[in-house]
């Protein structure tokens, strides 16, 4: 198990990227698998950021933790900003991808490509913290 700890600034988004991708590839991950979960974590990093921390003026830390087992490879993302649920969230419909930009509703992309984007997705709220596992299926034989 690996673990990063940072402040929950816009700044450390591109050193938990850095991060993923490295302990990703340690795994045996690469090409679209490994892409879909950098930016799955990448999307939920930066709405904890924007909306839990920066919009609420309550500073905190982001702590990544990755972990592999021998079929998959799971990324754990902690924080003490307001409860936030991103599985609830009012997530576009397939359908509504197809839509000309400008009429589609506004918000929910990042977080509908961060659900979609990885094999199991699993939020909690545990002792005033955010908690989100985000895995991806090993490809045979890493």
């Amino acid at each position: 198990m690996k673990l990063l700890t940072v402040p929950g600034i816009l700044e450390n988004l591109g050193a938990i990227r850095q991060f993923v991708n490295q302990t990703g590839r340690e795994a045996g991950l690469s090409g679209q698998a490994l892409y879909d979960l950098v930016l799955a974590v990448d999307e939920l990093a930066a709405n904890t950021v924007l909306y839990g921390y920066e919009q609420n003026r309550q500073p905190g830390n982001i702590v990544v933790t990755a972990k592999t087992s021998k079929t998959e490879f799971t990324v754990t993302l902690e924080d003490t900003a307001p409860a936030f649920d991103p599985g609830k969230h009012n997530l576009p419909q397939d359908a509504d991808l197809i839509q000309p930009m400008e009429e589609r509703n506004i918000g929910g992309l990042g977080i509908y490509l961060a659900v979609k984007g990885v094999d199991g997705f699993k939020y909690q709220r545990i002792d005033q913290k955010n908690i989100v596992k985000l895995s991806k299926k090993l490809p045979p034989g890493s």
